[in-house]
C-alpha cells in the first residue's frame, strides 16, 4: 500500500511530465515564458524540466503511479528528447531561434503525439 507522500509525489511527477509536454506543444507559450522570465533560457529549460520530472522508467514511484502503457509512451518521448539533445549545441539557442529549427519541430510533434497517446489531446 502506498503512503500519502508516495501518492502525492506520483501525482506531482504526472503533473510535471504532462505540463512539460504541453509546453513543448506551443511555440506561443514558450515565447510567453521567455517574455515573462527574461533571465531564463527557455530552450534549455524545456529539456531540463523533462529530465527533472522523468527520472527513468525504473523509478519505484513511477512504477506504482503509471500504467505500463504510460511508461512506454513517456519512454518514447524521452528517447526523442535525448536524441535531439545530442544533436543540438550544448548552449541551446534562444527560444526565438530554436522554435524555427528542425530539431524543435521534431520534439514539438513528439510532444503532441505523446499527449494524444496518453488521451490528453
Amino acid at each position: 500500500m502506498r503512503n500519502k507522500e508516495e501518492i502525492e509525489l506520483g501525482h506531482n511527477i504526472r503533473l510535471g511530465l504532462n505540463g512539460v509536454l504541453e509546453l513543448w506543444t506551443s511555440a506561443d507559450e514558450q515565447l510567453d515564458y521567455q517574455r515573462n522570465v527574461p533571465i531564463a533560457n527557455v530552450s534549455a529549460e524545456l529539456f531540463c524540466q523533462w529530465c527533472d520530472d522523468y527520472y527513468n522508467e525504473d523509478n519505484p514511484i513511477m512504477l506504482k503511479e503509471f500504467s505500463q502503457i504510460e511508461l512506454e509512451v513517456y519512454k518514447e518521448f524521452d528517447k526523442v528528447i535525448c536524441d535531439i539533445s545530442d544533436q543540438i549545441p550544448e548552449m541551446t539557442p534562444p527560444i526565438e531561434e530554436f522554435i524555427n529549427t528542425h530539431e524543435w519541430n521534431i520534439v514539438n510533434k513528439a510532444a503532441m503525439s505523446t499527449l494524444k497517446k496518453l488521451g490528453l489531446r
